[in-house]
């Protein structure tokens, strides 16, 4: 009896390791997601469309739709944490243009569902739950006096993985100046920036909508793939001109299509 229950445990010591290995791997591999993000500013003459989010290693990319009366463009947002650079791309015009970035200290973290897009320390679980991509998801919510101003859905069953967890820190951590850096970034003067630590899981609302500072955002996710990404989604075309941050207004007039 002894040696069955040593061998029954050096095989489940095994299948364990290889079960984790295994496991760990598909949380860290590359990761797509389709969705369907809007993004308007009140008083601003424009409107962002966002189809298509890319994980892969150090690298995050955002394809998005521009839609404004004086420009409109496909194009690519694409962070890259090892460089610390990010770049914008407008295909309708061909144009590029690269930014350097840094990283804040890491300070105060807060709980991973209240990060993005979510700033109100009101935010609260919610009992409702309902399947979208196929993973059980959890209700949050916030609410300005009698207004409701966040109503989003998150998953607990989605994994990342350290390499993920690392790349959404960084993008979370990122300084920059006069506010905001597109979807991620925080002010310099920050002191306490958004920061997350102790998770494993998908820190991104799988649906959502929100109202906030003349803003409304809705996020609507599709599908999610764990399929290989390949390398030139983070790479900007060799026929497109890179532009410096100055002229950009200039040129992404002259590039209407």
């Amino acid at each position: 009896m002894g040696k069955i229950v040593a061998i029954l445990w050096i095989g489940a010591i095994l299948f364990g390791g290889f079960w984790f290995g295994y496991y760990q791997e598909g949380a860290n591999s590359d990761i797509t997601i389709d969705m369907d993000t809007k993004l308007s500013m009140r008083g601003q003459p424009f409107q962002f469309k966002f189809d298509k989010l890319y994980a892969s290693g150090g690298k995050l990319a955002v394809h998005f739709d521009l839609r404004s009366r004086q420009f409109s463009s496909e194009g690519m947002l694409i962070y890259d944490t090892t460089a610390k650079e990010q770049i914008v791309v407008f295909d309708a015009a061909k144009i590029y243009m690269r930014t350097p970035f840094d990283l804040v200290d890491k300070s105060d973290c807060k709980p991973a569902e209240t990060m993005l897009l979510m700033e109100d320390e009101d935010a609260e679980r919610l009992p409702d739950s309902k399947v979208i991509a196929g993973y059980r998801c959890h209700a949050f919510g916030a609410k300005q006096g009698s207004s409701e101003t966040m109503k989003a859905w998150f998953t607990y069953e989605l994994r990342l993985g350290r390499s993920h967890v690392s790349l959404v820190n960084k993008l979370l951590r990122m300084k920059s100046e006069g506010g905001k850096a597109m979807l991620f970034g925080e002010d310099s003067s920050n002191e306490k920036p958004n920061q997350c630590s102790g998770f494993d899981y998908f820190p991104f609302p799988l649906s959502a909508r929100f109202a906030a500072e003349g803003a409304q955002i809705s996020v609507e996710v599709k599908s999610i793939s764990r399929d290989k990404i390949d390398k030139s989604v983070f790479e900007v075309p060799d026929s497109y001109k890179e532009v410096p941050p100055d002229e950009m207004p200039a040129r992404m007039s002259g590039g209407q299509r």
